[in-house]
């Protein structure tokens, strides 16, 4: 029922906005890959009894209108993950169960009176009021404990380098079974120190016992230099760090060799006790040790067309004897001129155990229409 709303409330903003947008952008992704979908790869293969077998391909499809005005910007994403194509039903989960499917709408509107004061309002805010420190380069994405805002309605203000949010959340705003049924005060903080370095924290859920905060510096003084850091009191998207952590220290470090056509990236995480939170309870893994993660990126420009990439990232319980989860990535993309982008490679999941314990096959065709 949430969803059906939020679906006929976007068609209607969809209308509005082109009707007033002096830009827009439409972009839609097909195929299968986890990182650019939200969904699952292509084909996955995973180890049982020595043998590697796979339920089948998965499809998804990810529309994405992007518009910006004077006085109004914002994103609408529709997304619909598929099923097995083997012979078996579209849109099922590979069991001819159609029903199974998932369709998904998130979005949210900006709008701007006068210009040092905004107005927010959606069921996802996505990584647009992020905490500029906060970005991972290898991930090439912002951990969801640094967005100042996530869903719901917010206010921002900007004025002199200074950008400040105040922002409610909850279920009663975002189409996720897994948000908390409280609402959320979240509020936050980033200011740019004279071209030369940024500074700020995000501040969730103060108002229950998921209460988490974070601050982080980063260098933008050096023209293709990424340096960032962050300290997180409450670190729980495992995205980014292997396992919940009540404190946690994050670096992140890249330099993108333009006339090479190289760029090198490196993202740090860990705990720096074997302390996490849960329901306000301040917990200890104990022999289970302290979570780590090391993720890097490499990526080169062969031509302007073509680009070679490789991703790797080691998931580790430190101090405990346990196998480590490691992901290799190699991956090439390819531009059709006017027809868009091909995006494919092979994820392997390696652990010391099983050796090869998965393997898949990311597959997407990116399409962009672009008009201002």
């Amino acid at each position: 029922m949430k969803t059906k709303l939020w679906f006929c409330l976007a068609i209607f903003a969809a209308a509005v906005m082109t009707a007033n947008a002096q830009s827009f952008t439409l972009t839609n992704i097909f195929g299968g890959n986890s990182d650019d979908i939200s969904a699952e790869d292509f084909l996955t293969f995973s180890k049982e009894d020595g043998d590697y077998n796979t339920d089948g391909a998965m499809v998804s499809d990810r529309l994405q209108f992007d518009f910006s005005s004077d006085k109004l910007d914002g994103r609408l994403r529709l997304e619909y993950q598929a099923g097995a194509l083997n012979g078996r039903l579209f849109g099922s989960n590979g069991n001819g169960d159609a029903n199974n499917s998932l369709l998904r709408f998130r979005g949210f509107m900006r709008f701007r009176p006068v210009e040092y004061i905004g107005f927010a309002a959606g069921n996802d805010f996505f990584t647009k009021y992020a905490v500029e420190g906060s970005y991972l380069a290898a991930a090439d994405d912002n951990a969801k404990d640094a967005r100042m805002a996530e869903s719901g309605v917010a206010v921002i203000g900007d004025v002199a380098g200074l950008r400040l949010i105040a922002n409610f959340s909850g279920d009663a705003f975002a189409d996720d079974p897994d948000v908390s049924d409280k609402i959320k005060l979240n509020f936050g903080f980033d200011y740019n120190v004279m071209d030369i370095a940024t500074v700020g924290a995000a501040f969730k859920s103060v108002t229950n016992d998921a209460f988490s905060a974070s601050a982080y510096v980063g260098l933008t003084a050096v023209e293709n230099l990424i340096l960032n850091a962050g300290f997180l009191y409450n670190a729980t998207d495992d995205d980014f760090i292997t396992a919940p952590a009540k404190t946690a220290l994050s670096l992140s470090a890249g330099y993108e060799f333009a006339d090479l056509g190289l760029g090198l990236f490196l993202d740090f995480a860990s705990a720096l006790s074997d302390e996490y939170i849960d329901g306000g309870d301040t917990l200890s893994y104990e022999d289970n040790g302290i979570p780590m993660l090391v993720r890097g990126r490499v990526a080169y420009n062969v031509t302007e067309k073509f680009s070679l990439n490789l991703d790797g990232s080691f998931r580790k319980m430190l101090g405990w004897d346990g196998i480590p989860d490691m992901v290799v990535y190699p991956y090439l993309t390819y531009s059709l001129d006017n027809f868009g982008d091909l995006k494919a490679g092979v994820r392997m999941n390696i652990n010391d155990g099983d050796g090869l314990a998965s393997f898949s096959i990311p597959l997407a065709w990116e399409y962009k229409i672009a008009a201002k």
